[in-house]
């Protein structure tokens, strides 16, 4: 077994061995493709825009994106495109230029004859109260067509802006200067700059279409700044930049730098349009004048000979817009819109997955489809196709235990033979170094301890809890705590390798454990089984599990990594959370979710060094600077609340309403402008006043239904892209009225009308009580009438039987016995007669002439049977029944069942028990049974009186049923025995319990 054990091993590390020298010289990512670029998301009519053609971008103060186009003016939410145009209310489809003013209100410029429209906050279109004006006045103006492709708004004017032809100053009192240029062939044309207070814009005077070579002067508002000959053509307008009262033009290929005491000028080999950002920095969309080559670049410097960083290729960019985070919209002529989420992240440009990191000093060594190893350097940030073979010695100079979502190939020494064949170009998971002469690597099946720069042991085979060999199953991850001292993540839960012998743990049994490191600062082992998060397990005995419950990103952690700090890291299919232990709390953060700065959301490694996160996801590798991410302030997600539905209509909200009572099916509508996020955002509502628990959506919409009258107060929160939980402001609050049926002065009349009404009537009421009384008590009078009457049948009846009995002993001469009986009778009589006139007699009683009779029976009949009485726990001077109730029945069972009886074993019994709220009477005989009674047909006299008896007490106990109101029963069961011949009877009687 050992043997083929090891065959096994021997067979999979040399085809691991000739498949990496196979691959050697194979590079299956195309070097050009080696460079990080800049990551940004370019949006196209692929995901919904109307049209590649994006003249302008603009994000509003909403934090809506709005798009111009040629087919329509788009509004973007991170969700959809919603398109408008002239069928909405547009005043035409090709949008050039977008702004907003204080109010909130989109204005917008068209292509053809000069359109110029809003949108107010409500989303109605309107056009320009004075367009008509502005119309006829532009219409003296000798130029075929005049159009505006720049907006700016400064309190309450409007520049329209023609980068060739000048502008117009609008305002809301109607139109104001009118700076138009007309058509000019002179060979001296201007570049003219603007500047009225934060107003800055520059264009050109008119010329022609052809290339010629023209006198260029630049002017700005006090006049002639400078002169010098350019290549007109209208491709490029110029553009101008101002910093520290320098002024930067870029015209086509010159560059001409304008100070107090100097002017620059430069010939460019390449034709620049530059934009200024909002929060500092400079946009440059070059196109290179050998080559055609369109790149885009930012740079902290308005000069674009500075250093400058690449963004983008193959795209000329027709406007920049950056919002109050840094975030940038760039609009392009072809190519759609990109989004720039930030600067300090990086992402290849290949898209292929990395399996594995491998930090060392000056670089890491990124893993690449199984495949091929690249390399990173820290400083340059320059990716080289890695050739040469990784050596053990190199792990000296990184972290102390790192594991690896893959496996990645390592040269070890060859100490003999055997280690030569079997470590060389291994494939390994992980390392350990416990000191500086000791450490230990690990694969899927091996762990290699190297001490003093050799191989010394290998824990491949080893005793398992006996002496029997054993194989390890499938590591995924080893922690060492000494020599010879190790713990194990397998696919088949934790081992303890130590001295030499091998001890499975009950952590995780049966489970792939992914994960395992021993944290020293906390005294606990921390572990992860896919799925299942991250659990802890302190020295104590005391275990948490962290998912996301706690905050994580998500259950499924593909690989964690301790930094020098004691931070740890956690990579997850869902985006990179950090754990930060401080005794016995763990605060646990988002770093990055699913964010539009990564490559993809599933993390499969990771490495922190200097503030830097090096991120291995399935499609490529990411740089994130952390402290650039640390300095912005992502908790204001805008949060958006669009409308109100209320019975089914939609309005916009205020912040207080009240609604009537039959307005209570309510629908929010809401939006949270979180571009990163891929759409994939979490909200989580509760209405106040209605419950207390959130409710957790990604829907954008809350439906209410059925709400009561009240008082409410609807509260929302969405969480961003970093696990923070962002409250709507200005929350709406709402009344629902009560129904006017409600309201106290409809209640007080109507309370009124009542008490007139039963004062009115109150007095035929209390006339119809008393005859209802009246009525009762001559029903209940009636009832117990009856009821004695039926008692005093029965009285001559049982004497009727008696005397019978009496006279037998007198004509048989027995008259000692005769003289006993009669005494008994006398007792028994008088206890009759003395109960005659109760309604109810106790149990007690009852029971006690119920001993009497069946003594004068069993002397009548020479004591033929036996009887037994059984009253259990009751309490018979409690409960009350009718006198004599049951004395027919036990009549019948002596003379019809028992005394029919050959055999001598007759058995009556009588028992009384609880049924709930009744009492329950048994009376059980071991007779002959009915059917062979009714058989005889010389008992026609007996069974007459059987039946007379029967019938009294069914009626007594219907009239105890009427007069009580409770239930009563009486039910005749026929006994067989196991051969089914009649083995006697039972008769069930069932009556309420108490009747004093």
């Amino acid at each position: 077994m050992c043997r083929l054990q090891f065959k096994s091993i021997y067979f999979f590390v040399l085809l691991c061995n000739l498949l990496f020298m196979n691959t050697q010289g194979q590079s299956i990512i195309d070097v050009d493709r080696l460079e990080l670029e800049q990551v940004y998301t370019n949006y196209t009519t692929k995901d919904g825009l109307p049209s590649n053609e994006a003249y302008c971008v603009f994000e509003d103060s909403k934090g809506y994106v709005w798009i111009g186009t040629d087919r329509g003016l788009v509004k973007y939410d991170g969700y959809e495109f919603i398109t408008y145009t002239t069928l909405d209310g547009l005043t035409d489809n090709v949008i050039l230029a977008i702004n907003e003013d204080n109010k909130g209100n989109i204005w917008y410029t068209g292509l053809n004859n000069f359109q110029l429209g809003y949108i107010d906050a409500h989303m109605n279109f309107y056009k320009y109260k004075y367009y008509n004006t502005l119309k006829d006045t532009l219409s003296r103006v000798s130029h075929p067509n005049i159009y505006f492709n720049e907006i700016h708004i400064e309190n309450s004017y409007i520049y329209i802006v023609n980068r060739i032809l000048g502008y117009v100053k609008l305002s809301l009192k109607g139109v104001g200067e009118i700076a138009i240029q007309d058509v000019d062939f002179d060979d001296t044309i201007g570049t003219h700059l603007f500047s009225e207070g934060k107003t800055n814009f520059v264009y050109s005077d008119p010329c022609a279409s052809r290339r010629v070579r023209l006198k260029n002067v630049l002017m700005s508002n006090s006049g002639k700044i400078a002169e010098y000959e350019k290549e007109m053509r209208k491709e490029i307008w110029p553009t101008w930049l101002r910093s520290d009262s320098v002024d930067y033009i870029y015209d086509w290929y010159d560059f001409i730098k304008v100070s107090k005491d100097s002017i620059y000028k430069v010939k460019l080999d390449f034709k620049c349009i530059a934009y200024s950002l909002n929060e500092g920095g400079y946009i440059y969309s070059l196109v290179y004048k050998k080559t055609g080559k369109k790149v885009v670049y930012f740079s902290d410097s308005p000069n674009v000979l500075d250093t400058k960083i690449k963004i983008l290729e193959g795209a000329v960019v027709s406007g920049v817009f950056q919002n109050s985070n840094g975030r940038i919209w760039f609009g392009t002529p072809k190519n759609g819109i990109y989004y720039l989420p930030d600067f300090s992240s990086k992402k290849s440009r290949f898209k292929s997955q990395i399996e594995a990191i491998f930090p060392f000093k000056d670089y890491i060594k990124l893993k690449v489809n199984n495949e091929q190893i690249l390399r990173y350097y820290f400083q340059s940030g320059e990716i080289l196709v890695d050739t040469a073979e990784m050596e053990h010695l190199d792990i000296d100079y990184v972290a102390s235990h790192f594991n690896f979502f893959g496996g990645i190939v390592i040269n070890t020494p060859a100490v003999s033979h055997f280690n030569k064949m079997l470590f060389n170009h291994s494939i390994i998971k992980g390392y350990q170094m416990l000191s500086d002469s000791l450490s230990y690597i690990w694969s899927k099946n091996i762990i290699i301890e190297i001490k003093n720069g050799r191989v010394n042991y290998n824990y491949r085979e080893h005793r398992y809890q006996g002496d029997h060999r054993f194989s390890f199953p499938y590591i995924q991850d080893a922690f060492c705590v000494g020599k010879q001292d190790c713990y194990l993540a397998t696919m088949d839960g934790v081992y303890h390798y130590i001295n030499n012998r091998i001890e499975k743990l009950s952590i995780a049994t049966e489970k792939s454990v992914r994960n395992i490191e021993y944290n020293y600062d906390v005294n606990a082992w921390m572990y992860t089984v896919l799925g299942e998060g991250l659990t802890i397990r302190y020295d104590n005995g005391d275990v948490k599990r962290l998912t996301k419950e706690n905050g994580l990103a998500s259950n499924f952690v593909n690989q964690f990594y301790m930094d020098s700090t004691g931070v740890l890291w956690l990579a997850t299919n869902k985006g990179i959370n950090t754990c930060t232990f401080k005794g016995n709390h763990i605060e646990i953060k988002t770093a990055l979710n699913a964010s539009k700065i990564l490559n993809s959301p599933n993390i499969l490694q990771i490495y922190a060094k200097d503030s830097i996160l090096y991120i291995g996801t399935d499609a490529g590798f990411n740089v994130v600077n952390l402290r650039s991410i640390e300095k912005k302030d992502f908790k204001d997600v805008p949060l958006i609340l669009d409308g109100i539905e209320v019975e089914g209509e939609k309005t916009l909200t205020d912040s207080i309403f009240v609604l009537n009572h039959d307005e209570n099916n309510i629908t929010f509508h809401y939006t949270a402008l979180s571009y990163n996020q891929y759409g994939n955002i979490n909200y989580r509502y509760q209405l106040k006043g209605l419950n207390k628990n959130w409710v957790y959506t990604k829907e954008r919409k809350a439906i209410f239904t059925g709400v009561v009258p009240g008082k409410y107060r609807f509260e929302l929160e969405v969480q961003n892209e970093y696990g923070n939980w962002v409250a709507l402001e200005n929350s709406p609050q709402f009344t629902i009225d009560k129904p006017y049926w409600e309201r106290i002065w409809f209640r007080l009349f109507i309370i009124g009308i009542i008490g007139y009404i039963v004062y009115y009537y109150v007095s035929n009421l209390r006339k119809e009580k008393r005859l209802l009384e009246d009525k009762q008590m001559l029903f209940d009078e009636l009832n117990e009438s009856r009821q004695k009457a039926l008692s005093s049948q029965l009285n001559p009846h049982f004497v009727f039987n008696s005397l019978n009995s009496i006279q037998n002993f007198i004509l048989t001469n027995r008259t000692e016995l005769s003289s006993d009986y009669l005494s008994m009778f006398s007792k028994l009589m008088r206890f009759v007669f003395e109960n005659s006139k109760k309604l109810y007699v106790p149990l007690s009683d009852e029971i006690e002439a119920l001993k009497l009779y069946l003594e004068l029976e069993l002397v009548r009949h020479n004591n033929k049977f036996r009887y037994e009485i059984h009253i259990g726990n009751l309490k018979p001077s409690e409960i009350f029944l009718p006198s004599l109730l049951i004395q027919p029945i036990i009549e019948n069972a002596i003379w019809h069942g028992l005394l029919h009886k050959l055999e001598n074993d007759r058995l009556l019994e009588i028992n009384f028990t609880y049924e709930g709220e009744h009492l329950c009477i048994n009376i059980k005989d071991n007779g002959v049974g009915r059917q062979a009674t009714s058989s005889k047909p010389q008992q026609k006299f007996i069974k007459k009186q059987r039946s007379s008896g029967v019938e009294l007490t069914k009626q007594r106990l219907d009239l105890l049923c009427q007069s009580t109101g409770l239930e009563t029963s009486f039910e005749i069961i026929d006994l067989f025995d196991e051969n089914n011949n009649p083995n006697g009877t039972l008769v069930q009687i069932l009556m309420p319990i108490n009747l004093s």
